[in-house]
């Protein structure tokens, strides 16, 4: 639903009204003064009057219409069942979408939690003392594998939605 610019403004004039009024009237509540005027407004505008006056001004077309109805019933419920018969028992393509999508966003998560884990690993390597000097590189090596790991994991997480649309 869009809203109307015209709309938005009149609201914010009658919140500066209602403020100003409020500055010289501290009593002045404007939604109870104007209360009886909507209510008037809505009852021309959707009640029972208008309503049968509107039901009265349409009615030559509808009356124009009116033998076509049985036929267009008739079509309609045909249609539904050459819709029923062409897809007996599958799920409508709505929600294979949205499976989809539940899918490639977990897959997504997944990832992400991954590549988390493994920066926190990696993270731990490198401040943990090294217990023996034997293999000086091992625990750095170690962790750089990690990252880069983490880092390739996070790349497939952020780019997989982009490459499922194009």
């Amino acid at each position: 639903m869009e809203i109307q610019p015209q709309l938005v403004l009149l609201e914010k004039t009658l919140l500066n009204i209602e403020g100003m009024g409020r500055q010289l009237y501290p009593q002045l509540d404007l939604w109870t003064t104007a209360k009886p005027y909507m209510e008037h407004w809505m009852r021309d505008q959707i009640g029972l009057r208008t309503l049968f006056q509107r039901s009265v001004d349409n009615w030559p077309a509808l009356a124009e219409r009116l033998p076509e109805l049985p036929a267009a019933a008739s079509r309609l419920i045909e249609h539904f069942d050459r819709q029923a018969n062409l897809h007996p028992n599958s799920p409508s393509v709505d929600l294979q979408d949205i499976q989809r999508a539940l899918q490639a966003s977990n897959r997504r998560l997944l990832s992400t939690l991954a590549a988390s884990v493994l920066a926190i690993c990696a993270t731990v390597l490198l401040l943990l003392p090294a217990p023996e000097p034997r293999v000086p590189l091992l625990l750095p090596g170690v962790a750089v594998l990690l990252i880069i790991t983490s880092l390739g994991l996070l790349w497939r997480a952020l780019l997989s939605p982009y490459r499922a649309t194009s």
